[in-house]
């Protein structure tokens, strides 16, 4: 994948009850920093990825929406108590995908093949597959980190890719939440989610924030002295602090331990559903789709094969491997058999 810096700027109904769709899925701001980021030692390429938005969003004066993977609280001005109040202030986006091609070089398959999909206003869709089957692939495409070959993703009415020309990824007002939550070591928790917003907002944001992901208290706490789920909940509001109208999340689950996992499960969900936001989630595991999504999408060589609300999908599965998805016979380990895939 190109580098981020080196990229050039140029500029899918909700699913119905007791339907199975196959085929067609059309179912029923500036930032500045205090810390010399210049001479950091990155681990992985989550964080290259932010360093390399970070200088680009700093050159271009806009603003980054970056994370990774209790009581209701106002975090932004907002009572999350009450819905309708909510869902006008942040804003809840649908996301049109049509007709997504993708190849990498040297795969003679399509990693994305003429893929559809609709994700309607204020919802979660998990994407589920087996490795390979396109799910990050297509996370990092509606979030603008690669390009497709081919086919058009619009928020609204508001189009980032066609014809070629594709809308960079912080000009896109979407949150993303790394699968291995890409907090930074050198950063305490109130510092992780303010990184992507303007420095007089930082401190009364993140306070909002930590109160809202039940962390309150844990501001100067670093991301080694806290505990995986606590590093979760950091990144999910850093996820969240800037207001974007889509949040994608690439597998945030995968490194909890399944003692915790339900209960971090459930919590995320609330948060979800007290925001409004428009979510789509990658995973592997049934079970976390049945806990956190109102839908689910099962991909297959780059196709999605059935798309429906995720009892639905339990109860009709499409064919036989969507069964054997549900019965986690395809639960295999997240390492993807092409890079990015």
């Amino acid at each position: 994948m190109e580098s981020l810096v080196q990229r050039q700027s140029s500029h899918a109904a909700g699913p119905a009850a007791g339907r199975r769709i196959v085929g067609v899925h059309r179912p029923g701001q500036g930032i500045a920093d205090d810390h010399d980021t210049s001479t950091l030692q990155f681990r992985d390429t989550c964080r290259e990825d932010l360093l390399l938005l970070h200088q680009r969003n700093a050159q271009a004066g806009s603003s980054l929406l970056l994370g990774a993977c209790g009581d209701c609280c106002d975090p932004l001005g907002i009572d999350f108590t009450d819905t309708s109040q909510t869902k006008e202030k942040t804003g809840m986006s649908e996301l049109h995908i049509e007709q997504i091609d993708k190849r990498f070089n040297g795969l003679d398959n399509k990693v994305l093949d003429s893929l559809d999909l609709h994700i309607p206003s204020g919802k979660t869709v998990a994407l589920l597959g087996r490795s390979g089957s396109g799910k990050t692939t297509l996370l990092r495409i509606i979030a603008g980190f690669i390009d497709p070959d081919s086919g058009r993703i619009a928020m609204d009415n508001r189009v980032f890719f066609e014809d070629g020309k594709s809308v960079v990824p912080e000009k896109r007002n979407i949150g993303f939440v790394f699968q291995d939550l890409a907090l930074f070591p050198h950063m305490d928790a109130l510092e992780n989610i303010g990184y992507g917003l303007p420095r007089s907002e930082r401190k009364e944001t993140g306070n909002r924030m930590l109160s809202l992901v039940g962390m309150a208290g844990f501001g100067n706490r670093y991301p080694h002295e806290l505990s995986g789920g606590q590093q979760q909940r950091i990144a999910i509001a850093r996820a969240l602090a800037p207001k974007p109208r889509i949040l994608l999340m690439d597998e945030p689950f995968n490194s909890l331990d399944a003692s915790i996992k339900s209960d971090t499960l459930a919590f995320v969900r609330k948060i979800l559903d007290q925001s409004g936001i428009t979510t789509i989630i990658v995973s592997h595991d049934f079970h976390e789709a049945e806990m956190i999504a109102d839908s689910c999408a099962i991909l297959d060589t780059g196709k999605v094969i059935q798309y429906d609300r995720v009892q639905t999908v339990k109860q009709q599965p499409a064919n036989d491997f969507v069964r054997r998805i549900i019965e986690s016979d395809y639960r295999v380990s997240s390492e993807a058999t092409a890079p990015g895939v």
